[in-house]
């Protein structure tokens, strides 16, 4: 009986799992074909297939959605990667357009409330850590810093102006030598 259980609750959390991540596929599929402004539980529902209790179920508030969405792209970035390329997955993380547009649609609709200010600090802050730790720094050593900040700005600017991936590599090369951060 004891064993029967278990499997229910590890199939249970099987299921749990594959239906939160079906929700945030779609969501991201919203964002990036429509924009965050059309990104609505009745929208998320229909494309992920399931209810719109579900969205209520896994994320309460829309700041739990986004954050979680956050985290979902980058989790796309590093599964899209063929072999562990920091580099390489550092320009399909800042210089694809549709992630950018993404990334920065959530700064403005987290921005106006305290919670959603924090959401983007932890995960600016993860981003920072991350650089940190592949560089072997302080994540508040003002090399790594500098950097990010760069790296935002080159995300931003190839918005406006689009370079292709070799230059997009090239600059951010340069960058890691501009702060000291080459091994």
């Amino acid at each position: 009986m004891w064993e029967r259980c278990c499997a229910r609750n590890i199939r249970k959390a099987e299921l749990s799992s594959t239906v939160r991540s079906d929700i945030l596929d779609a969501a991201l599929s919203i964002i990036e074909t429509q924009g965050l402004e059309q990104l609505t539980q009745p929208r998320i529902a229909r494309a992920a297939g399931v209810r719109q209790s579900h969205l209520t179920y896994y994320f309460p508030r829309r700041t739990d959605l986004l954050s979680a969405l956050l985290d979902h792209s980058h989790q796309r970035v590093e599964q899209e990667a063929k072999r562990p390329d920091f580099l390489g997955q550092l320009v399909r993380l800042l210089f694809d357009p549709r992630r950018a547009r993404f990334f920065l649609a959530v700064i403005v609709e987290t921005s106006d409330t305290p919670e959603g200010r924090a959401v983007m600090a932890a995960h600016m802050s993860h981003f920072s850590n991350h650089l940190a730790k592949q560089y072997k720094r302080d994540p508040q050593d003002a090399a790594i810093l500098g950097f990010v900040a760069e790296l935002r700005g080159l995300s931003v600017q190839n918005l406006v102006s689009p370079v292709p991936h070799d230059k997009a590599l090239e600059m951010i090369g340069q960058a890691i030598i501009r702060y000291g951060l080459s091994e």
